[in-house]
């Protein structure tokens, strides 16, 4: 008999909500996953808060997702769920994607090439207390 875990069906149907709240808003429109550069960190802070904080904390502290403090840390030897290195650019791919982490799945995000610099800006910005 197969059983299914409540929590994690909260989790799935949250991070489902997240994904498609996103609709429409600009996707990726270059096909690409690199990120335009120089992007706006009130403008990623706004994206974080609306789009990734349900999942993701700006500290180390788990919720469904990881804590983005130290992210891009000099010293981070973190990676990704994918098993690659955290660098612009594979942050940038696994925020569009999406994929299957420790803690739960993460939907794929609908962000335009700027939405994306903005986010990763942000994240940037977070350092470990």
């Amino acid at each position: 008999m197969l059983t299914v875990n409540n929590g994690l069906i909260a989790i799935v149907v949250i991070c489902l909500a997240l994904a498609l709240s996103g609709c429409g808003q600009g996707g990726n429109t270059s096909g690409s996953s690199e990120p335009v550069t120089n992007g706006s960190v009130s403008d990623g802070e706004t994206i974080f808060a609306s789009r990734c904080a349900a999942c993701h904390s700006i500290g180390s502290d788990t919720r469904y997702g990881p804590g983005m403090a130290g992210l891009f840390a000099p010293d981070n030897e973190r990676r990704l769920p994918n098993g690659e290195p955290i660098t612009e650019d594979s942050v940038s791919s696994w925020i569009l994607s999406g994929g299957e982490g420790e803690t739960g799945v993460m939907p794929p995000q609908n962000l335009n090439n700027r939405q994306l610099a903005d986010v990763i800006a942000y994240l940037k910005t977070l350092t470990i207390p």
